[in-house]
Formats: structure tokens, sequence, C-alpha cells
């Protein structure tokens, strides 16, 4: 799931308030099964391009 960073810009055309803005995103995983999973596969490549930087020294 990508995060829509265009949901979250502040244009300054009213004050400012922490407590008044909606951070609140739709889940990134179904329960925990589906968070291990993802998890699983951040770190496979995550992995992988460590492997590559290392390589190409």
């Amino acid at each position: 799931m990508k995060i829509n960073i265009q949901d979250f810009l502040y244009n300054g055309d009213r004050k400012f308030s922490t407590q008044k803005t909606e951070t609140k995103i739709p889940d990134l995983y179904k329960n925990k099964a589906d968070y291990e999973a993802l998890l699983l596969k951040y770190q496979q490549e995550i992995d992988a391009l460590q492997s590559m930087m290392y390589t190409h020294r």
C-alpha cells in the first residue's frame, strides 16, 4: 500500500493546529500474519540491496 503524501501537506492558508489535523491512514496490513509477511518481504528487499551495495564497493 502506498501512502499519498498529498493527503498530509499543509498549504498555509489557515492557522495550523496539530490537535485538529487528521493523521489516521488506512491500516497497512490486515492482521498479524499479513504484518509478518510484509515484514519478511521488506527484510528480504533490504538484504538484497545491502548485498548489492557491498559487492559494488
